[in-house]
């Protein structure tokens, strides 16, 4: 896991922002990326870190739209400069704007604030006069410009600093949205590419919560700590997971106030049933540990609440059973990088057949409520 140095920066404003910096330690494109946002006033965003950030380590994000044909920002909007508090930054850790302490906003001939006409949001080190992208985020109708029409304050350049599918992110006006964090990684370009995949964000209706809850940068081996999960019934959870060695694992959950641990018992060398908390919501946020403490969770949808008795999947077989009394509903099934696979409208007992070993998306919509949930093949 890398480390950064601190690095100061003071910020002058004029008809031109110059941001002069010192003892430069620079970041590199995708070490910060945008995990939720919310373009309705109160404008919010949330900032997950893949990497440690130290004390005094200072990065900037701006609402301004990159010009490529000047490569420049267009002024008329904003500017945030934020600063890494004392306590540092973690891996895998939420930077929360405006709550959390560290962020100055500041106009560029304009002000801050993100348009429900559709914005960007840029992440950088360096200058507002040369900039260093990290990452860049458009939620504009029709995504990137091309370089023949000229941004507005709604409207962006794709920056040549950044790369589409990697380190940028082109939504067409989710206005409310979040990156659906339900899966563990291998690596952190398995991380980026589902990142900037637009078919892995949740699209609100109205506001999403932020910090989005139990999302978090889990790098996990190859074959190690993958874990899949069914609800035999409202009481207890059945948790999978391959490959195990000899290794104990802890199972941890996100309680009121702090993570608690999950009552389970080992049935055996790749099975746990466990016992579900009292007084959860729809939501439980779940992860598997060989440490003392965890503290980053996956969601699992307790899909029993939403119309769905269980799913059962192994061996290329995907079984759906669904309640006679349920409202018709459709169920799509979505390998992780989005492609379609299966879409029926249907009640009673589903089956798919023929399913590569891999991590897989099934999205269900019952009674107008739709439910994203994660299941694997073995």
């Amino acid at each position: 896991m890398f480390s950064f140095f601190a690095r100061p920066c003071a910020i002058v404003l004029g008809c031109c922002l110059s941001i002069s910096a010192f003892r430069a330690q620079a970041l590199i494109p995708g070490d910060l990326v945008v995990v939720g946002y919310n373009f309705q006033d109160p404008d919010e965003f949330s900032i997950l870190s893949l990497v440690d950030l130290p004390a005094g380590t200072q990065f900037f994000i701006t609402d301004c739209g990159w010009n490529t044909n000047a490569s420049a920002f267009r002024s008329g909007e904003g500017l945030i400069t934020y600063t890494v508090p004392f306590t540092g930054i973690g891996a895998g850790q939420q930077i929360h704007y405006p709550n959390d302490p560290g962020f100055v906003t500041q106009g560029v001939n304009g002000f801050f604030g993100l348009s429900v006409a559709g914005d960007q949001l840029f992440i950088f080190q360096g200058t507002f006069q040369a900039p260093q992208f990290l990452f860049g985020l458009t939620d504009y109708n029709g995504g990137w410009l091309s370089a023949a029409f000229t941004p507005t304050n709604q409207s962006s350049h794709l920056p040549s600093g950044l790369a589409a599918g990697q380190t940028a992110l082109e939504l067409d006006l989710f206005l409310q949205a979040q990156f659906e964090c339900v899966f563990p990684f291998s690596n952190r370009q398995e991380f980026l590419v589902r990142l900037t995949d637009a078919t892995q964000w949740i699209k609100a209706p109205d506001r999403v919560q932020l910090p989005v809850m139990g999302c978090g940068f889990d790098v996990l081996t190859e074959n190690t700590l993958q874990w899949s999960y069914r609800l035999e019934n409202d009481q207890k959870l059945l948790l999978f997971v391959s490959a195990l060695t000899s290794q104990e694992i802890s199972w941890w959950y996100y309680g009121p106030t702090a993570p608690r641990t999950l009552t389970c018992e080992r049935r055996a060398i790749d099975q746990y049933a466990c016992d579900l908390p009292d007084a959860l919501d729809s939501n439980l946020f779940i992860r598997p540990c060989r440490a003392e403490k965890c503290e980053r969770y996956k969601k699992i949808d307790r899909i029993r609440e939403n119309g769905i008795i269980w799913y059962q999947s192994g061996a290329g077989e995907l079984k759906i059973i669904i309640p006679a009394t349920t409202t018709l509903g459709s169920y799509t099934l979505y390998t992780t990088d989005g492609h379609l696979i299966w879409k029926e409208e249907c009640l009673g007992e589903v089956e798919v057949q023929g399913l590569n070993p891999g991590f897989y998306i099934l999205e269900a919509e019952v009674a107008h409520v739709v439910r994203r949930i994660p299941i694997r093949m073995i």
